[in-house]
C-alpha cells in the first residue's frame, strides 16, 4: 500500500512538472522616443507618419523647415564672396550655381534647407 502511494505521488509530481513547464516568453517591445503616435487622427490637422501612426505636428515642433527660394540661395552665394552668379539648377535638395571668385570661374552648391554654401 505504501509503495502504491509513493508511486502515485511520484507520478503526480512528474505529470505536474511536465504539464506546467512554460516555454520562454518573447517580448517584442518597440519604443519611439519623443512624439507619441496614435492609431487614429485626433484632430483634423494631424499628420500620418507611415509605419508609426498619427501625430500632432504643431505640439511637438515636428514640422520640417521649408526650402529656401532660388533667389535666397543666390544671395547666400553672393554673401560668401562670389560675384556674377548664374543659376544652373534650382531643383531638389541642392541648388547649383556658377560664379566668379578672384577672377576664376567656380561651381558652387547650396543646401536648400540649411543654406550652407560650398565650392565644388
Amino acid at each position: 500500500m505504501m509503495k502504491r502511494m509513493l508511486l502515485a505521488a511520484a507520478a503526480v509530481a512528474t505529470l505536474a512538472t511536465i504539464s506546467f513547464t512554460a516555454a520562454p516568453a518573447e517580448a517584442k517591445v518597440v519604443i519611439y522616443g519623443g512624439v507619441p503616435y496614435h492609431g487614429y487622427a485626433v484632430a483634423p490637422h494631424w499628420r500620418y507618419y507611415y509605419g508609426r501612426g498619427w501625430y500632432d505636428p504643431y505640439q511637438y515642433n515636428y514640422v520640417q523647415p521649408g526650402k529656401m527660394s532660388c533667389n535666397q540661395a543666390r544671395q547666400a552665394v553672393k554673401a560668401s564672396g562670389y560675384y556674377n552668379v548664374v543659376t544652373i539648377d534650382c531643383s531638389g535638395k541642392i541648388y547649383n550655381f556658377s560664379a566668379l571668385r578672384k577672377g576664376k570661374q567656380r561651381y558652387v552648391s547650396v543646401n536648400a534647407r540649411t543654406g550652407a554654401v560650398w565650392q565644388n
